[in-house]
């Protein structure tokens, strides 16, 4: 995988922020629960059927450790669909 590739997986890494139309106001109940194991080391699995919010889902995970000073260069995502 080349760098470029990943780069356009997280522009927060040049940007520093989320595009607002990418994480929506909307929040499901899910993402209070995902934030409950962000200080604890293990793999979640998130999965659903297509189209149903689970990458807005992360991109709202994202914003919100960029709010709470996490460093971009930190967060990774990547999208196995590609």
């Amino acid at each position: 995988m080349e760098l470029e590739t990943l780069e356009i997986f997280n522009p927060w890494w040049t940007a520093g922020q989320v595009k607002t139309e990418l994480t929506r106001e909307f929040r499901r109940p899910l993402f209070s629960e995902l934030l409950n194991f962000f200080e604890e080391r293990q793999i979640l699995l998130v999965y659903g059927l297509r189209r149903v919010g689970k990458t807005t889902l992360f991109y709202q995970l994202i914003e919100h450790l960029l709010n709470d000073g996490v460093g971009p260069e930190k967060i990774v995502y990547f999208s196995f669909d590609e």
